[in-house]
């Protein structure tokens, strides 16, 4: 039986809002009337990986549309009393092509992986899919086929913090995040019940369309950084990060945010298991085309901001450009008091690495031992190239 994967995490609440969901429930049928049925879900655990199933009288070859979403989520026309929707959205989305049966009824399947999903009440929503996913529709109509089916915390508290069993699930929770207009921060916090001062990777990635499905392009990220998990006021963690927005398009972006197997190498560690994912949009702003700070039509270097140091913690410093891959930077630190960039305190050589096909990356790490207690400009320039960026930092 031929299965196609589903896109998991925040990104469903964007085709959420994108696609036409169908309200009436299926109980019965006839193979005269076209219908889409579910079959029975049991109560699940996070982290449990099945196959949801079920029959339809749709054609073989036919597409459906699948989702899972919480059932708070439910639109208010399909529950009035779900009117106060808030949390972090887990759950999936996909579509899936009907597969030949027997005789009049044909059967459709979809893999899902809870690992992300929080544990509550989910609804299991599919429709018969009529959009153009080339051009970003995903309606969806009748037959329609519903169900509901919970899903619980691990067995023996998995992924809780060891202080409370009432630690996030998941391990890694992004806030909602907000459509950001082009050229300001993206702030990026959340909740975690990893221990304080794991290293987190937070990549931006591009949305993509392929084979009928939305997916990030992760392979191609347009911006990275690292930050570390702090204490937070409760149970859980906190983690926070800004990301420079000025090289975005203009379009869907994905946020990811992992913890790094063994010792943090900068943007280029390598992601570990526990993962978070939300779904924004870059809007334009006009009115700050005629910036020279946002031209980006000439070379331009962008550095991620970062919160205050301690001293002798090392810095990890990360940003844009769109400089080619293999282009020659040096990263700096001058005091704010002084203008002697001829005699930096600390300099690091790094490259420009590839991001994705709008933007490239660049990272390095500097040793802050000996850092006065004070402000410090941070300057990122080209070698080959009259441009560079510059940030205002406090080492505490």
């Amino acid at each position: 039986m031929t299965k196609q994967n589903l896109l998991h995490g925040s990104v469903i609440a964007a085709l959420f809002i994108a696609a036409v969901l169908g309200v009436s429930m299926v109980n019965g049928f006839s193979v005269e009337k076209p219908f889409i049925s579910v079959d029975p879900v049991s109560d699940k655990n996070s982290g449990d990986a099945f196959t949801i199933t079920g029959t339809t009288n749709l054609p073989a070859g036919n597409e459906v549309l699948f989702q899972v979403y919480a059932a708070s989520f439910e639109p208010a026309e399909t529950n009035p009393q779900a009117g106060a929707q808030s949390g972090e959205f887990s759950g999936a989305t996909g579509i899936v092509t009907v597969m030949q049966g027997t005789g009049d009824v044909n059967t459709w399947s979809a893999d899902l992986d809870l690992t992300t999903f929080q544990p509550r009440e989910y609804l299991v929503n599919v429709s018969a899919f009529t959009g153009d996913v080339s051009k970003r529709d995903f309606s969806s109509g009748n037959p329609t086929g519903r169900l509901k089916f919970t899903v619980h915390p691990a067995a023996g508290n998995a992924g809780t913090s060891p202080q409370s069993d009432k630690a996030v699930a998941g391990g890694i929770l992004i806030d909602p995040i907000r459509d950001t207009i082009s050229g300001k921060l993206l702030k990026v916090t959340g909740g975690t019940n990893l221990s304080v001062g794991t290293d987190l990777l937070v990549k931006v990635v591009p949305v993509t369309a392929q084979n009928g499905k939305i997916t990030g392009d992760y392979q191609n990220p347009e911006n990275a950084v690292m930050t570390k998990v702090v204490k937070g006021p409760g149970v859980n963690n906190r983690f926070s990060v800004n990301l420079d927005t000025r090289l975005l398009p203009v379009t869907d972006h994905i946020v990811t945010i992992s913890n790094v197997k063994g010792t943090a190498a900068g943007i280029d560690s390598e992601p570990g298991t526990v993962t978070g994912s939300q779904v924004f949009n870059i809007l334009a702003d006009t009115a700050r085309t005629a910036d020279p700070n946002y031209n980006t039509s000439v070379p331009c270097i962008f550095i991620n901001p970062f919160d205050e140091i301690s001293a002798g913690d090392s810095l990890i410093v990360s940003g844009t450009t769109n400089l080619p891959v293999g282009a020659k930077l040096r990263v700096s630190v001058i005091p704010a008091s002084s203008t002697d960039y001829e005699h930096p305190e600390l300099t690091v050589p790094v490259s420009v690495v590839r991001g994705s096909p709008a933007v490239n990356l660049f990272s390095g790490t500097l040793a802050t031992k000996g850092l006065p207690k004070e402000e410090h400009i941070l300057l990122v320039s080209a070698e080959d190239a009259q441009v560079t960026g510059s940030i205002l930092f406090t080492v505490e």
